[in-house]
């Protein structure tokens, strides 16, 4: 069987060369090797407590790593996720602001337009008058009679109202149009956010890992 093996031959005693150790085992007689001696505390020396303390360190390495890679990943996302909070409020202020300051411009103008055009119909009605009481013949409000008078005023207070009708209606689709501008402006910052924490979460976690 040959001469027995020094305790350093027998070194390699662990859990990772148990099948070469326990070949040895069968090819030697039972009981004469210390090394592999039944024993429920021992197994080749104190290799085996040697291996699990090991073993059991880096495992207790593994879980601290998971444990801050974790931990830096939650503080990673729940500050972007602020971040995003406070950029969606920032965007709806500003955009409230600027919703609130073209609306006014709109319905000024609007008002404005609506009383200058009133105006100018008023006088224009007004000096056709005049100039049909005097004998003008190419008067709007003639004064041939009551019924041409009343429907050629009509006529220019018709288009008047038209007018503003038409002035409302601008106003409100430009204040629709506003809106749906600001509704896309607020989705796309909220999607812009969401790829943003995405990406960061990607990084962090692959700077952590290498």
């Amino acid at each position: 069987m040959g001469d027995r093996p020094n305790n350093d031959d027998f070194s390699i005693c662990s859990l990772d060369n148990i099948t070469l150790l326990l070949h040895a085992v069968i090819n030697e007689q039972k009981g004469k090797r210390n090394c592999f001696k039944p024993s429920k505390t021992a197994f080749c020396g104190n290799g085996i407590k040697e291996e699990v303390q090991v073993r059991s360190k880096r495992l207790l390495v593994v879980v601290v790593d998971v444990v801050v890679v974790v931990e830096v990943v939650v503080k990673v996302v729940v500050g972007v996720v602020v971040l995003v909070i406070v950029l969606v409020v920032l965007v709806e202020v500003v955009v409230k602001v600027v919703v609130g300051v073209v609306v006014e411009i709109v319905v000024y103008v609007g008002v404005v337009a609506v009383v200058v055009i009133s105006n100018d119909s008023s006088r224009s009605s007004s000096s056709s008058s005049s100039s049909s009481i005097h004998g003008s013949s190419s008067s709007s409000c003639s004064i041939s009679g009551s019924s041409s008078i009343h429907s050629s005023c009509s006529s220019s207070s018709n288009s008047s109202i038209i007018v503003q009708v038409v002035l409302v209606v601008v106003i409100e689709v430009i204040i629709v149009v506003v809106e749906i501008v600001v509704v896309v402006l607020v989705v796309v910052v909220v999607i812009a956010a969401i790829a943003l924490v995405v990406v960061v979460v990607v990084v962090v976690v692959v700077v952590i890992a290498a």
